[in-house]
């Protein structure tokens, strides 16, 4: 047995003249097994409580964050409940900068109502057969557009020639209409100028509204309605089926147009 100890455990520290004895040895490493369980239970002991903590910092946060979205919620519903909704006329100027409250509705318009923007004005399917279809557009003030589009789909035609050919006039006037080939870079031919309608294949054609112009343009032709006529002061477009029978509009065929906003 030694006389010497170590500070911290306690463990034997011999010198020459010390005896040395097995129970010393057995001693010492049960104090260092001892010593180094407790280290051990410790640390896990610490781990546990770090992960606890960890859990309540995280239950604490997911708490933060739904009552952040709560008070988001709140506020929007005090938003929406004192301010105005939004006017169509004001949604469609886009020129207000005063906070209103705004429906999927007044978003739709807006967006129709943006300059360059598409805007389906007509869609519609015919139930019967006809010879003649007639669109009207008095009720839209085509000082708004700078471009219509007419598209046809003639429904179950066999016709393959005749199913995307569109004849039309304007107003219902018949005369006038002064056309050229666009395939042949033709110029505008004078001579033709008392052409009764307008001819287009590939189920459409551009109708473009200048200040004082109506231009028409398809696939392969197109064609200065008459000067007379001014770009607002169309009402009308009168669609007409081919000279043949089979080429007549059958029944389902639909026509839509569509305006480009200035």
């Amino acid at each position: 047995m030694s006389d010497g100890k170590t500070e911290h455990l306690d463990l034997n520290q011999w010198v020459l003249e010390d005896p040395v004895r097995m129970d010393d040895f057995n001693e010492d490493n049960l104090k260092i097994d001892a010593g180094i369980s407790a280290v051990q239970i410790a640390a896990a002991n610490a781990q546990i409580a770090a992960n606890a903590a960890q859990t309540a910092a995280n239950a604490a946060h997911g708490a933060a964050q739904n009552a952040h979205a709560a008070a988001n919620t709140a506020q929007a519903t005090a938003n929406n409940a004192t301010l105005p909704i939004v006017t169509q006329a004001e949604a469609e100027a886009g020129t207000g900068n005063v906070m209103r409250a705004w429906t999927p509705q007044r978003v739709r318009q807006a967006v129709a109502a943006a300059p360059g923007s598409w805007e389906k004005l007509i869609d519609t399917v015919i139930n019967t057969a006809a010879a003649n279809v007639e669109l009207n557009l008095s009720s839209i003030n085509l000082n708004n557009y700078m471009m219509l589009r007419v598209y046809y789909s003639a429904a179950g035609t066999t016709d393959d020639t005749n199913a995307d050919r569109l004849y039309f006039r304007l107003n219902k006037i018949a005369e006038g209409y002064v056309w050229r080939n666009i395939t042949n870079t033709q110029a505008f031919n004078s001579a033709s100028s008392a052409e009764n309608r307008m001819y287009f294949m590939g189920g459409f054609a551009d109708i473009t509204l200048f200040s004082r112009v109506v231009y028409v343009r398809g696939i392969m032709h197109a064609y200065h309605a008459p000067l007379t006529l001014r770009p607002n002061e169309i009402q009308t477009l009168d669609l007409m089926g081919n000279t043949s029978a089979s080429a007549n509009f059958p029944v389902g065929s639909r026509f839509i147009v569509m305006g480009v906003r200035k």
